[in-house]
This record gives structure tokens, sequence and C-alpha cells, in this order.
């Protein structure tokens, strides 16, 4: 069938309804969720700062999206929100695109991309990072709909699976695993090995630093920090808190620090990590999916009946899929099935070894999106009505859901209607002389929210001696206390802690309340 074409009066009002949607969902966002500092406030002080030093172990190609965004907003605070809302704006239009080009009728990929936009998943899933790369898959599944040469289409494979891996490591898999087809589909074609080879000379360059993460194997952090979840699970009794991984991962992987190296050393334990991971993504993938058809901003009410509406509509589907689909699927999309296999598996490292997260989960869920999509819609004549399209677009506007239905991950999770961080980037901002400072913190990297570089930081898992001897020898001068920092296990137990927090103005420290909330900020006077 003859490719759809995409600018038309309807797809332009679809577009138009999906921004306004966007917009009018998200504009208010920094009212309701407040900022979650690590690894997202890490993406973007980099970016910021990628002129000055290019951070290949961190998201470089991210880190670089920021970098054009704070052209447009330099303020820390605003373009972090910013960054937000431009991604969750864009994943829907391109997905709507991306669906247009794969022949599925302008009604049905305006409703896809317009449940994807509201859904759960989409709008509540922290870090960003994997919203960026879902906008790198979608832009290659478009470029690929209108080349015909398998030949250059591996090659722009190659070109976007490199993309992947200069900002998610784990695409490393996906990149090479391209890049031999690339060169099997282009063995007569040695002017093209040239775009392949200065991939791979770059890969080279860097390839060494992706792997690290201040000189420590990055993937080893990510499985340690999502193993303590499991051991926990499998452990009831454990008093660890989840910041401990660092603390037990020797305990059970041995003291490699790597990532192999720890799999290898308990295989055993390994394994069950990986049942209990897949266990929550089995969970997850019906939950999500449930959510995508019948999103629970409206259904909530209804309860369990929910469930049964879901099987409901699975059970259709597969009806509708015998009565109108025909011809060989897999031979007719060898390519997109295979591009998406290899995206899957990339991903599926994230998902099943190192540990369950929802932003992992997000790389496999727009894939199937796009999959189920295509098989059951493509090619599939429905009436194109005027008015049909107008009523579709009226409705999708009134049933806008309201941001504060969505449950969002927070850190500060006892002053998450007080938005404190916000707060603490206001108060640091006008109290920075613009001299060199060191803040304490629960929250790692949280001195990222601080306007210039003058700024570093250490979270409360970093102490290793008693509290006042340590923030003596780190230099500490500003303090953030909230309830996280105030309970944390290990300081509980530290007496030299005890005698600071009870007085600070013993030891030169004055306290700055931050409004409406019990965290407060304390910062060593200037004798």
């Amino acid at each position: 069938m003859k490719k759809s074409k995409i600018i038309t009066l309807t797809n332009t009002a679809c577009i138009a309804t999906l921004v306004f949607i966007s917009y009018s969902l998200t504009n208010n966002i920094q009212q309701h969720w407040d900022i979650i500092a690590a690894d997202e406030i890490s993406y973007l002080k980099f970016g910021k700062n990628i002129l000055s030093e290019l951070r290949f172990d961190w998201g470089f190609l991210y880190n670089l999206w920021y970098k054009f965004l704070s052209l447009f907003q330099s303020n820390t605070v605003e373009l972090y929100y910013l960054n937000y809302k431009v991604l969750i704006l864009l994943i829907p239009i391109l997905l709507f695109i991306c669906l247009l080009v794969y022949n599925i009728n302008s009604i049905v990929s305006f409703i896809i991309a317009y449940l994807f936009l509201i859904s759960k998943l989409h709008i509540t899933t922290w870090p960003f990072v994997s919203d960026f790369c879902i906008i790198l898959m979608l832009c290659f599944f478009i470029i690929i709909s209108y080349i015909k040469d398998i030949a250059w289409k591996s090659v722009v494979l190659t070109f976007f699976t490199f993309l992947l891996y200069l900002t998610r490591p784990e695409y490393i898999i996906a990149f090479f695993i391209a890049l031999c087809f690339s060169v099997y589909q282009n063995r007569n074609n040695k002017k093209r090995w040239i775009v392949l080879f200065a991939m791979i000379v770059f890969l080279l360059a860097i390839g060494g630093n992706t792997n690290k993460l201040s000189g420590v194997d990055r993937s080893f952090l990510a499985y340690a920090q999502h193993y303590i979840i499991t051991y926990k699970i499998w452990n009831k009794d454990s008093t660890l808190d989840l910041y401990q991984y660092i603390a037990l991962a020797p305990k059970i992987f041995g003291k490699s620090y790597t990532f192999w190296g720890s799999i290898v050393y308990n295989p055993l334990e390994a394994i069950r990590h990986v049942f209990t991971c897949l266990g929550f993504y089995l969970i997850t993938l019906v939950k999500s999916t449930e959510d995508f058809l019948l999103p629970s901003v409206w259904l909530q009410p209804i309860g369990k009946i929910k469930h049964l509406i879901f099987f409901c509509l699975l059970f259709c589907a597969l009806l509708f899929y015998k009565k109108y689909k025909t011809g060989n699927f897999i031979k007719e999309n060898k390519f997109l099935i295979f591009s998406m296999f290899i995206f899957f598996m990339a991903a599926a490292i994230s998902n099943f070894i190192i540990g369950y997260n929802p932003h992992y989960f997000q790389l496999h869920f727009i894939l199937y999106v796009l999959l189920f999509s295509k098989l059951l819609f493509s090619n599939i004549e429905f009436p194109r009505i005027n008015w049909i399209i107008v009523f579709v677009c009226l409705l999708s506007i009134i049933f806008v859901p309201k941001i504060h239905q969505y449950p969002f991950q927070q850190v500060d999770y006892t002053e998450k209607n007080n938005l404190p961080i916000q707060k603490l980037a206001v108060i640091l901002n006008e109290m920075n002389n613009n001299e060199k400072h060191c803040l304490l913190a629960f929250q790692t990297n949280i001195h990222f929210i601080v306007e210039g570089n003058n700024f570093t930081g250490i979270d409360v898992f970093s102490i290793d001696k008693p509290f006042i001897q340590f923030i003596s020898q780190k230099k500490v001068d500003f303090i953030y206390v909230n309830e996280q920092f105030r309970n944390d296990v290990r300081l509980i137990k530290d007496e030299e802690w005890k005698l600071f927090i009870a007085n600070p103005e013993k030891y030169n420290f004055a306290k700055k309340e931050i409004s409406n909330s019990k965290n407060y900020l304390l910062y060593k006077m200037v004798n």
C-alpha cells in the first residue's frame, strides 16, 4: 500500500491537539513535582558545562541535548522542567508520525499517541534520559520507512545505535550487532565503509570512558544499586537501607567491583536476581499495558472491573487480528522487526540483569506499542469522516487529566507538597558569593542545582568517619537537612552527629529555614 501522507489538514489538526494537550498537562508541573537531583541533574550540569568538560562517561549525547536547550533557558531549575516538558511533548508527536508512515489510519494513530501521552509510565517516569532514547528510536523508525535499499537501512541503523550508545552504554550491544549486519550488507560498497569506519574510530577513542564513572565500573554501580532491592525482598528481616548497596555488594559478589566479575563470583545469586527482575518486569508489563489502554486517571473509581475490561480488550484485539490481518507479517517487516529486536536486546541487559526500573522498562514498552500497533492496524481502511476527527480531538481535549492525579516519584517524600529542592535552589543562589563551597546532603549531586561551578557536593553515604571530623576534613560549609538525613541509619548511631545537630551554633553553623517546610539549610558563618 502507498505510504500515508503526513502533511494533511487532518494530521495537522491531530498534531496541534497533541501539542495543546501536552502543554495543558505539563504547564504547571513544577508546582506538583519537585526536583529529583542525582542522575538527571547530573546530565543537566554536564550539558551546561559541555564546552569546558566533555563527559563521555555520562550520557554525552543527552548532555549535548541539555546544552541545546540551555540556549533557550539558562536557569538550572527552569531548564530541568523545560527538558521534561519538551520530551513529554515530542514523543507522542513522533509516535503519531511514526504510526502514519507505517500506514496506520490517522484517527487510530492519534488515539494511540494520545493514550501514550497521558499514560502514567510516560508522565511519571524519572530520570528522563530514556525519553531521549525513545525519541532517537522513533526518529530512526520514521527515517527507514522512506529508505528502500536494505544496505542503506543498515547504515542508518548502525548510526542510530551509535547515537543511542552515546546516550546509554548498554546500547553498545545494539551497535555491534548493527555494525556487523551493515558490514555484511555493504560488503561490495567500500565507500559506505568510510562512514562505518569513522564510527568505529570514534568508539575506540571514547569507549574506555563510557564504561567508567569516576574510575569505577558504572555497570557494577548500577547492578549493586538495584540488587539491594532484590536482597531486601528475599531477606525480609534485613535492616539495610536501600542506599547501602556499596557496603552490601562485596559481601555477596566479592571485591572485584566489576559487573561481570560480580556475576561470576556468585552466579546463583545473580540468577535469583534475574528471575526477581523478570517477575517485576512481567507485573509492570501487565499494569502498564492496562493503564495505557484504560488510563487509571479516569477509570480508577471502577476498581477491579477495570481488569475485566482489560482482558476483554485483549480478547477483542485477538479476534480483530484473526479477522482482518492477512499475509506474512514477519516476512513483510523483516528489517523493522530486526531493528526492534536489537533495540530490545540492548535494553534487556538493564531490565533483566541490572535490575528493575520503570525508566529501563520504558525502552521496551515503546517497542511493544509500535509492534502491536503495526501488527493490528497497518493497511486497514477506516472511515475518514471529518466530523469524526473533530469529535475525537475535542473529546481528547475535554478529557485531559490533571497533573496532580499522577503518582510522582519523590525523594523528599514527606515534603513533596512544599517543593523544598526548588526553594533550596533559590536560597543557595541568593547566598552564593562565587567562592568555593561544599554542600552535604542526603540526595546525590544536589549541589548541581546551584548556578555556576563553585559548589562541590557530598552525599550522606560518603560519610566514613565521625561527623564533625568528616565535615571539617571535607570543608563542608552547607548542609541540607531533611527527614532522610536526620534519620540516616548510620548517623543516628554517631555521637558526633547527635552533638552537632542538637547545637549547630556551637560549631559555627546557622540555620536557614525553608518556607513551609520542616527541612532547612545549615550554613557556616563567616568569622
